[in-house]
């Protein structure tokens, strides 16, 4: 299984092909592959995951926003991940927001888009 860029990752849609990219890069799992990308529950655990990998690699401001439905997304939701990374010596702030029509696909693509671009 080859590795998508962060935009061709924020383009996915739900299913077996996403869960599975979760499970392996995110989860750290290679037999079992719950259905992150449409069920709340298994996205959570993707996102609890990735707040503790950033926040045990020393990256202190790691947050996660989760928008409802009715924002200027339209009727989508947003999962925003924002971080900073040291650069040369300098503080970056970076963001990575991923829309999708439900909050499981939404968290999935966004912790997964987010993690493979961090540092």
């Amino acid at each position: 299984m080859s590795l998508p860029s962060a935009d061709e990752i924020l383009e996915m849609p739900a299913g077996a092909e996403l869960d599975a990219l979760i499970a392996r890069w995110v989860m750290g799992e290679r037999t079992t592959t719950p259905p992150y990308s449409t069920d709340l529950l298994a996205a959570w655990s993707v996102l609890e995951r990735v707040f503790s990998i950033r926040s045990d690699a020393g990256f202190p401001r790691f947050e996660i926003a989760i928008a409802p439905r009715g924002g200027p997304h339209g009727d989508n939701w947003v999962c925003q991940l924002t971080w900073d990374e040291i650069d040369r010596g300098y503080s970056k702030r970076r963001t990575m927001r991923a829309v999708a029509p439900d909050p499981p696909l939404a968290i999935s693509r966004g912790c997964l888009a987010a993690l493979l671009s961090a540092p």
